[in-house]
């Protein structure tokens, strides 16, 4: 799959130590006008415990729709105290909730 298809066009990368130890692989994703997505990449890449939150800007650039963050900001922006925050209330990308499936 073509990465622009995944939103990765635009990414940067960073490790996280979780409060359990876990180092985490941080990705910010889909970078708009003043919000970006923040990946936890779990070291089991087949564990498929993978979680995500979304970072809310709130400089000038949050309110005008023609800008852009770019993800190696957002994430120079972010502290571990920021993404331990961010981690905290994650969710997980792969979700156990049955989809609805018209009959």
């Amino acid at each position: 799959m073509k990465p622009w298809k995944l939103g990765l066009q635009d990414s940067a990368r960073r490790a996280f130590r979780g409060p359990d130890g876990t180092m985490w692989t941080v990705e910010v994703r889909a970078p708009g006008a003043s919000n970006a997505m923040v990946v936890f990449l779990h070291p089991d890449a087949t564990s498929r415990q993978d979680r995500y939150n979304w970072f809310l800007a709130t400089g000038p650039e949050a309110s005008d729709p023609t800008a852009r963050l770019s993800s190696a900001d957002v994430l120079k922006s972010l502290d571990d105290r920021a993404l331990l925050r961010l981690y905290r209330k994650s969710m997980r990308v792969d979700s156990h909730v049955p989809r609805f499936e018209p009959g």
